[in-house]
């Protein structure tokens, strides 16, 4: 997340971030018109439903993972000592 106009961090390295993260799970929101402070701004709504949404999508994503492992590698409450 990125406003496009920010003056003090040139979006161009969030860009470029994305680009090179090699990860599929990513994703980069430019804000056009927006500056430095995206949750300070008067488009700061916006910008917090969309932190919202992509929380809630990925706690989904996340859960359905879960689900299909679980038979495998149920989740234990403590962190095993061995492997």
């Amino acid at each position: 997340m990125h406003g496009a106009a920010d003056g003090i961090s040139d979006p161009a390295g969030s860009r470029q971030l994305y680009e090179l993260a090699q990860s599929k799970d990513k994703l980069l929101k430019l804000y056009a018109g927006l500056k430095h402070e995206i949750m300070n701004e008067p488009e700061q709504a916006q910008v917090l439903a969309d932190i919202c949404d992509w929380l809630d999508a990925t706690a989904r994503d996340a859960a359905a993972l879960q689900a299909s492992i679980a038979p495998h590698y149920p989740l234990t409450k403590s962190c095993p000592r061995s492997i």
